[in-house]
């Protein structure tokens, strides 16, 4: 079987194509203080701040090697875009 990239291999799994291994991806978020540690990206200061923003997401490719990435690090951004209320939000 082909070997795919980490790209590829998200890609395909998501049209529902075969790959040579499920992918490893996490769509909540994946920061943890070793990260954090390896990038020089930390909490709270990364959920305000583009550059560290990325710097944290990425890390979850590079230091983890998770086929994807996610930003922003809160589950409940979308929800908030709609319009729903989080109590003790901001």
């Amino acid at each position: 079987m082909t070997e795919y990239t980490p790209k590829e291999r998200l890609y395909r799994v998501l049209r529902k194509q075969g790959v040579d291994r499920m992918p490893a991806v996490c769509f909540t978020q994946t920061a943890t203080i070793e990260q954090m540690e390896a990038c020089g990206a930390y909490w709270p200061e990364a959920h305000a701040n583009a550059e560290k923003m990325a710097k944290l997401a990425e890390s979850g490719h590079t230091f983890i090697g998770f086929e994807a990435v996610r930003v922003p690090f809160d589950i409940t951004a979308e929800a908030e875009l709609f319009g729903c209320g989080m109590p003790g939000r901001y």
